[in-house]
């Protein structure tokens, strides 16, 4: 099993050497991306991380949380409705804080044309990310996990989200930007993946 460190800005970081194995960076950002999600997201029926990189390293992760300061109450995330209309979608989160961090003034980077890869498990939405990572400039490609994408719509878990996840890569496609499915063997994770307010086993994903 991995073995996993919390820092003081609970940042989760995976040591490589307790593997056994050589790991691809794709597929050390996309437990990275699961692992921080799992200790930091706020969603109590979906949890959902993404990592943002450059250039072979990580500069930013985030969850799926609600604004600061916001008051979470069994009621509110017991309504579907109100969830869904407030809480901050990982994938935007992260291209938005990109923006606030103005990564392209401290890194240099103010000319490069879309400099950043965005790692997502799940297939970005239309509603919250897609808009947010084509406006932003900022990301020139997704990488999403092909796996658990085939699970999910092999088991009908995403059907809510399936056709706008599909726009959204035309969009992307007609942006200019990459989408990349990585394929990935995280069974050794265990029942860290949470999705429709139950944990499941990484296993069921290579079945």
């Amino acid at each position: 099993m991995h073995k996993m460190n919390l820092l003081e800005d609970n940042v989760v970081m995976i040591e490589k050497s307790e593997m056994g194995r050589e790991i691809s960076f794709d597929e050390y950002c996309l437990r990275l991306a699961y692992l921080f999600a799992w200790h930091n997201s706020q969603d109590p029926s979906t949890k959902t991380g993404s990592v943002l990189t450059y250039n072979g390293r990580v500069v930013l992760k985030t969850a799926n949380v609600f604004p600061l300061n916001t008051i979470l109450t069994p009621e509110r995330l017991a309504d579907n409705s109100w969830r869904y209309g407030n809480i901050i979608h990982a994938e935007r989160g992260n291209v938005e804080r990109a923006i606030a961090l103005k990564l392209r003034e401290r890194m240099g980077l103010m000319e490069v044309p879309r400099p950043f890869t965005l790692y997502s498990p799940n297939d970005p939405c239309e509603e919250q990310c897609e808009p947010a990572i084509i406006q932003s400039g900022l990301v020139g490609e997704v990488k999403t996990h092909l796996e658990l994408n085939r699970y999910t719509n092999k088991n009908k878990l995403n059907d809510k989200w399936r056709e706008g996840q599909e726009r959204a890569k035309e969009r992307f496609r007609n942006a200019g930007i990459l989408y990349t499915p990585i394929s990935a063997d995280l069974s050794d994770l265990g029942k860290l993946l949470f999705f429709r307010r139950k944990a499941i086993d990484f296993a069921e994903l290579y079945k």
